[in-house]
């Protein structure tokens, strides 16, 4: 039995539902959308659909044709399908957050789980598991689109396993439960679905933005932004300047936490 802050009440013992009971409950609401069970889906199928419309307008957009380019150059061009399924995990999660939060099934789930960091701690694990799944599929599918534009186009051809691919791959991937899970904390501090969506594209175009500022007066700065840190996850620009994988990876996890707790930090002011 609940009492009216959510507490366990049996005699005189009261316990609180821990965060493993959180996590569960998160994830087991977010499976049952439909949105949520069919987004690897459509990943997959963007991520191909636009590694394909890239590598196939090539010659149209950069002049220079499929055949033409190295294999690892076809790889890199394909993961623009990620970039792709990006927006659209953008575009569901803050449609999702934003919609749960004008319906008030937040303050329903609030119920079970009424210590807010808990519950929004918990959402970002699942939405991270969930945007990795994403990313994957529209990762894996993009390499294949590419890898079938190249054969067809009489190009070089690829297997996952050669040296550099898997982490071009894999890094790529990793944009996808990044950004979905800064969107989750965009669209909770501005409880709506523009607000949620502009916020993580500010962050998402930042590097380009700074990178206008004449001089290198910002090049040390720029290398800790998320852009700057997903291309040296997958390897994209080995300068001098380039983080080890390892500390880009913290990097994006300390980006995650500092959006995650400012979330957290903004709805202890308000009433959800």
């Amino acid at each position: 039995m609940l009492d009216h802050r959510g507490t366990t009440v049996e005699g005189a013992k009261t316990r609180r539902p821990g965060f493993g009971a959180a996590l569960a409950a998160e994830w087991s609401r977010s499976t049952t959308l439909v949105q949520a069970r069919l987004a690897p889906v459509v990943c997959a199928l963007v991520g191909a659909a636009v590694a394909g419309l890239f590598l196939f307008t090539a010659e149209t957009t950069t002049g220079g044709s499929v055949s033409a380019m190295s294999a690892l150059d076809v790889v890199t061009t394909s993961m623009l399908g990620v970039d792709a399924a990006t927006f659209v995990v953008v575009v569901l999660v803050a449609s999702l957050v934003a919609s749960e939060q004008s319906t008030g099934l937040n303050r329903v789930a609030l119920l079970a789980v009424p210590r807010r960091g808990r519950r929004l701690a918990a959402s970002a694990l699942v939405m991270a598991a969930g945007g990795m799944l994403c990313g994957l599929a529209a990762g894996l599918s993009a390499f294949g689109a590419g890898q079938l534009v190249s054969a067809l186009s009489d190009g070089t051809t690829i297997s996952f396993t050669a040296p550099g691919v898997a982490r071009i791959i894999l890094g790529s991937v990793v944009m996808v439960p990044f950004y979905g899970t800064v969107t989750l904390a965009c669209t909770t501090v501005a409880r709506s679905l523009p607000g949620g969506v502009v916020g993580t594209l500010g962050l998402f175009i930042l590097p380009t933005v700074l990178a206008w500022i004449p001089g290198d007066s910002l090049d040390g700065i720029l290398r800790y932004l998320p852009g700057e840190a997903v291309h040296a996850v997958a390897g994209f620009g080995a300068g001098t300047d380039t983080l080890h994988p390892v500390t880009a990876l913290v990097v994006l996890a300390a980006w995650v936490v500092a959006f995650v707790g400012a979330a957290h930090l903004w709805t202890r002011r308000r009433s959800w």
